[in-house]
């Protein structure tokens, strides 16, 4: 008998790409940029989609033009290039750093699946995909530390993870179990006594649960991001209180 061995253990995990990695966008402006995760990827004309994405809210900055950069792979996980899009910032909700942006493709696009069952405790395994100091999206693991998530000085509202975050990884997906259960929100700033001091990077998530509590009711009017049978609807910004700004120059969707 020939013994062989094995290949398995080599070959690449193929859900945690199609569920997690390949969801996963750089967007990005003229000077600065961050993460996002496609949530919803549906058919608006015989050859058009519609695709939600959502990141943080401190990514998106008024009288700018941003695209979402699509990564594109080969042998599932070998980076290749990036396909471009430029998109329009939907809603933009600074109380909970959270943002939708829309963008259309001719083709349908991988989507995150959400976690929103999912229970987190001090000890959960997660891991986040970003693309911070570098265009390529990267894997990092850790563990919820902490549920209480307000420092003193800090703006976040979320979880404590020992993740390691960097800049640019704001607004990436979180995933538990590879099913999405938050978005990386990473603070590096403390302020102590009226001066900032520079601090050990703390990271955050947050849960994605907020998206349901949006504009504080129960029948939450972002039900289209999470129940797909749901039509997008027109968002009542004053209801949203959101940051309503006009950009003249924005590209309309699928520009």
């Amino acid at each position: 008998m020939v013994l062989g061995i094995s290949t398995k253990a080599d070959e690449p995990d193929k859900e945690l790409h199609q569920k997690c990695l390949y969801p996963t966008v750089r967007v990005e402006n003229e000077g600065s940029g961050g993460t996002g995760v496609i949530v919803r990827s549906e058919k608006i004309g015989d050859k058009e989609y519609r695709n939600v994405v959502i990141t943080c809210a401190h990514v998106i900055h008024p009288f700018s033009r941003y695209k979402v950069r699509i990564p594109n792979y080969e042998d599932w996980s070998t980076f290749v290039q990036f396909e471009d899009h430029w998109c329009r910032v939907y809603v933009k909700n600074d109380d909970i750093d959270l943002a939708i942006l829309l963008f259309t493709t001719t083709h349908p696009l991988p989507v995150a699946d959400y976690g929103f069952r999912d229970s987190l405790y001090i000890g959960s395994d997660v891991f986040h995909v970003g693309c911070g100091l570098g265009p390529e999206p990267r894997l990092d693991y850790g563990k919820i530390t902490s549920l209480g998530g307000k420092i003193e000085g800090c703006s976040c509202k979320g979880y404590r993870t020992s993740m390691h975050m960097v800049p640019g990884d704001s607004g990436g997906p979180v995933y538990h179990k590879n099913r999405l259960v938050g978005f990386s929100q990473a603070i590096r700033v403390l302020v102590f006594r009226g001066f900032p001091v520079p601090i050990t990077q703390i990271s955050f998530i947050i849960p994605v649960d907020r998206l349901k509590t949006w504009d504080g009711k129960e029948n939450n009017t972002l039900a289209f991001v999470y129940t797909t049978r749901l039509v997008l609807p027109e968002l009542p910004f004053e209801i949203l209180r959101m940051e309503e700004y006009q950009i003249d120059n924005l590209p309309k969707v699928g520009e």
